[in-house]
């Protein structure tokens, strides 16, 4: 039995990968699970439910948010955008509302108010860290002070000692009361 050289691996190899991948696409659905029934792929759902999310100045034009919450979908838009399944007109400043002409519905939008969730007491969400105490540092804690003078450090580390001493102290008690042995 006789092998190819490695010199003709490579051409076989290819052509019998397009044969394959010929095969493949002509398996293919024509229709993608993942877009919506009608084949479109831009926000056409009811425009009842189309909201006003946000507004972006751009050295273009302003942006407009549009948001579906059926579909759960967005899109920025500028005012008057041709091929748009959305036309924006700008926003009245007296009103502070954009009209949208959705599938040939024209709707009055204004811009949707966010909801702030507030969270447990001495939580800071951005730093998921302990909110400092109002009312200043515990006792015993020397506060954090930028720019320490010679006195500042010389706190520090006086409160630094006396910690060292408190718990010191605190283990040779437990100690004589555990065994009554030396620490």
């Amino acid at each position: 039995m006789r092998f190819l050289p490695f010199r003709f691996w490579g051409p076989i190899a290819a052509t019998a990968a397009l044969c394959c991948a010929g095969r493949a696409q002509a398996q293919l659905s024509a229709v993608s699970p993942f877009l919506p029934a009608d084949g479109g792929s831009t926000l056409q759902s009811n425009p009842n439910t189309i909201e006003y999310r946000g507004l972006m100045s751009t050295p273009h034009g302003n942006l407009y948010l549009l948001y579906d919450p059926v579909k759960k979908v967005s899109r920025w838009v500028h005012a008057n955008e041709a091929g748009s399944p959305y036309v924006v007109r700008p926003l009245d400043p007296a009103q502070g509302k954009i009209s949208v002409r959705v599938n040939g519905q024209v709707l009055s939008l204004a811009l949707k108010e966010a909801k702030v969730v507030g969270s447990a007491p001495g939580i800071n969400l951005a730093m998921s860290a302990p909110v400092p105490n109002a009312a200043g540092p515990a006792p015993g804690v020397a506060p954090i002070v930028l720019n320490p003078t010679a006195a500042d450090e010389q706190r520090r580390l006086q409160m630094v000692a006396d910690e060292v001493r408190r718990r010191r102290l605190a283990r040779e008690q437990a100690a004589q009361q555990q065994g009554g042995g030396a620490p």
